[in-house]
């Protein structure tokens, strides 16, 4: 009987590696005949990102993340649920002023995303029109909302319906802001932390190459 099974998975195994194979084999030509572009790159103070930037709200239930993954059953959006749940409970909003299109803004804030690219955070779509080539940084202020009303933001939000939400969600098109935090805060760069107090961001003058198979979009 152990033998059989173990006959069966291999075949298994075998057969399964043939249809990878076939597969590679059939978009390989892709691959290699593929499409660039050059993607712009969001300069932080002294880093670099690609895709998206944020502080307040976001940045702290971001960055705690991978601490709860590290915990049994809470992988996913799990992991995502608790960190939330946890930073909400600590408070929603905090103290920002943040400069940008000529305009300050100086008071309670939930959060504010610098999006690059338009997805993140395991199927966040921040900002659908967001381009990472047009050379403009598209960024949302979250005024400063309550605990009840985060779960109806976060939904609209990560679905890309911030339109829905003029009365708390304000967009602007920028290539360049600064923002204030009168105490170091949770910078989220692509998912890596920073603590910051004054945050510059821009677009960058480097670029960075991204190759895709041709044919196809991203």
């Amino acid at each position: 009987m152990s033998l059989s099974f173990s006959l069966l998975v291999q075949v298994h195994i075998v057969v399964a590696l043939d249809h990878a194979v076939v597969e590679l084999a059939q978009r390989l030509p892709r691959l290699l005949d593929a499409e660039e572009t050059r993607f712009d790159l969001i300069r932080c103070n002294d880093a670099l990102a690609l895709n998206i930037c944020s502080v307040g709200l976001d940045a702290r239930i971001g960055t705690d993340v991978a601490s709860y993954k590290r915990l049994p059953l809470l992988q996913g959006f799990w992991a995502y649920a608790a960190s939330a749940v946890v930073n909400v409970v600590r408070g929603v909003s905090q103290p920002l002023k943040v400069t940008l299109c000529g305009e300050t803004r100086d008071e309670e804030m939930t959060m504010v995303c610098v999006c690059n690219g338009r997805y993140y955070g395991g199927g966040f779509y921040a900002v659908p029109e967001a381009d990472p080539r047009d050379g403009i940084l598209d960024v949302l202020l979250v005024k400063k909302v309550t605990r009840a009303q985060v779960p109806g933001l976060i939904g609209k939000y990560k679905a890309g319906r911030y339109k829905e939400l003029p009365e708390y969600i304000t967009h602007y098109r920028t290539d360049h802001l600064e923002i204030h935090s009168p105490t170091p805060t949770a910078v989220n760069l692509d998912g890596e932390l920073k603590m910051e107090t004054d945050i510059h961001m821009a677009v960058a003058k480097e670029k960075v190459r991204f190759f895709y198979p041709k044919g196809l979009t991203w």
